[in-house]
């Protein structure tokens, strides 16, 4: 896995505003810690939608998810 992906060259637009002052951010590598601890509180919550959830189990995994998803997007 590459670890030097830039998400402003992957997602030049990074924010996508919907509606109603809700905005969906693309995730970098320095939100890893953030969502981890968000994900890991909600986690009973959260099982019921997200299938990857099970196989985040630490801060590096969640890097490691952002990385993947980034290389996922750029190979289509």
């Amino acid at each position: 896995m590459t670890n030097n992906l830039e998400p402003e060259k992957v997602f030049p637009d990074k924010t996508h505003h919907i509606e109603g002052g809700i905005e969906l951010h693309v995730s970098e590598i320095d939100d890893a810690e953030e969502l981890f601890s968000i994900i890991d509180y909600n986690r009973k919550y959260l099982r019921n939608w997200l299938p990857w959830l099970d196989e985040v189990k630490s801060v590096e995994d969640e890097k490691t998810f952002i990385l993947h998803s980034y290389e996922k997007f750029i190979r289509g």
